[in-house]
């Protein structure tokens, strides 16, 4: 019982083990491409932040245009009416 116990522990505990363990057992590229999935994933969500940022920012100039755009309409119907 205690070499199982040892293997069980070098499971949970190393790393380097676990992959070995799970090479043998064929699991090791599995757990590789895992990892690169992860890696990847991580870069989307830091461009989908990125890009969410200049989003917001965009929106913010598009309302600032929007609302100096409807001043200038107004001023324009103010002097139509004059006219």
């Amino acid at each position: 019982m205690k070499l199982k116990e040892e293997f069980i522990k070098l499971l949970e505990e190393d790393k380097d083990f676990r992959y070995l363990v799970a090479g043998i057992l064929g699991y090791r590229d599995i757990l590789e491409r895992l990892e690169e999935h992860d890696r990847k994933f991580n870069e989307i969500l830091k461009k989908l932040e990125e890009h969410t940022r200049i989003l917001s920012e965009h929106t913010k100039r598009l309302e600032e245009h929007d609302r100096k755009f409807n001043e200038i309409l107004k001023k324009l119907d103010e002097h139509t009416r004059i006219l």
